[in-house]
């Protein structure tokens, strides 16, 4: 194992994903159910999401310290590893909602509801501004793949954090300077534009933290006690978060509380990472899960709308869960091939930009 992955933190991923998904299908389908359950759907997804940035950031941290342990970052190797591994899924979500625009306009299928009342823009400016993730709030991907603002969000982030590897580990003013401007002002240009941006730069943070001092963590804080932390945080982020009226998760107050239940995760998944805490086991059963977790993430949306055209209720959710599930399954062991998509990509890149 590399020292920034491991089978527990695919798994974690994978079962993040899945309530990422789970929550999006029984809150489409089945909108009223008793005792406020979808309120407390819409909490899980968004603990979900806080542990998928936490993931990010002590992955692309482990990625980074790899790639500068001999000497300058090497930007093009983590650049074309981040192209292979996420834009595969993501061209996948963009063929298939572009799909179902084409259906809409040339009157094959009805509008799904988010496409109601709405002009369907199908323009090349569209798509390209699909394919750079510059979407906009009326475009195809904000209005069928409603979860595509957490990875444009990660796509910053990595932009950012490599900014910050070469600032700290290239030589000349130059460049270091220009990686610092860039980083300040995608920062800033993100804080202003889009939602859940101070959310996601503290979780992506918190997970990038302690993988950089990961040791010293694990040194001071038992395996045992911080995993009963994390747990615990995450319990009790669901009723304090999804009670009507007592902390809504999108306040200052909300997001305050995410960041601190964030840190204990982060925690958790540096012990994680070692193989030393208690549902390592567990989780690391659930890998196959995390084999097709990005894929399932950015499609099922999409998908779901569709099947939403053809059926409802308790019928709908059985399909749903099913179809998507196989259909996302099947997807991934072509797109997230991310060593075969990597060696094509180092292949089209010249000898001499390669480290």
């Amino acid at each position: 194992m590399s020292p920034h992955r491991s089978d527990a933190l695919d798994g974690l991923r994978g079962v993040a994903a899945q309530a990422v998904f789970v929550s999006h299908l029984l809150n489409h389908f089945l909108p009223s159910l008793p005792l406020g359950f979808n309120a407390w759907l819409s909490i899980v997804a968004q603990l979900a999401v806080v542990v998928f940035f936490v993931l990010s950031g002590f992955v692309i941290a482990g990625s980074i310290r790899a790639r500068s342990r001999s000497g300058p970052f090497d930007l093009t190797g983590f650049t074309l590893s981040r192209i292979a591994r996420i834009y595969p899924p993501y061209l996948l979500a963009v063929v298939l909602c572009f799909w179902i625009g084409g259906q809409v306009t040339a009157g094959l299928i009805p509008p799904p509801a988010p496409l109601q009342g709405w002009p369907v823009d199908l323009s090349w400016a569209a798509i390209a501004r699909a394919l750079t993730f510059a979407f906009t709030q009326g475009d195809l991907m904000t209005r069928l793949d409603g979860p595509l603002w957490s990875l444009r969000l990660e796509v910053v982030l990595y932009v950012v954090a490599a900014c910050a590897a070469i600032t700290l580990t290239w030589r000349g003013w130059f460049w270091r300077a220009a990686a610092a401007l860039l980083a300040a002002l995608l920062l800033a240009g993100a804080l202003r534009t889009l939602t859940g941006t101070v959310l996601a730069m503290a979780t992506f943070g918190l997970g990038a933290a302690v993988n950089i001092w990961g040791n010293r963590v694990r040194a001071i804080l038992s395996a045992a006690l911080v995993e009963r932390v994390a747990i615990g945080a995450l319990l009790i982020a669901l009723p304090v978060l999804g009670w009507p009226g007592v902390m809504p998760y999108a306040s200052p107050a909300g997001t305050a509380m995410q960041i601190l239940i964030a840190a204990a995760v982060a925690l958790w998944v540096a012990h994680l990472s070692t193989g030393a805490c208690g549902l390592n086991l567990a989780l690391a059963r659930a890998k196959p899960l995390g084999g097709y977790a990005y894929t399932l993430y950015v499609i099922h949306m999409p998908l779901i709308y569709v099947i939403a055209l053809l059926l409802g209720g308790v019928a709908a959710v059985v399909v749903a869960f099913i179809g998507v599930q196989a259909l996302a399954f099947l997807a991934a062991q072509r797109v997230e091939q991310h060593a075969t998509v990597l060696r094509w990509l180092t292949a089209l890149v010249p000898a001499k930009l390669r480290r």
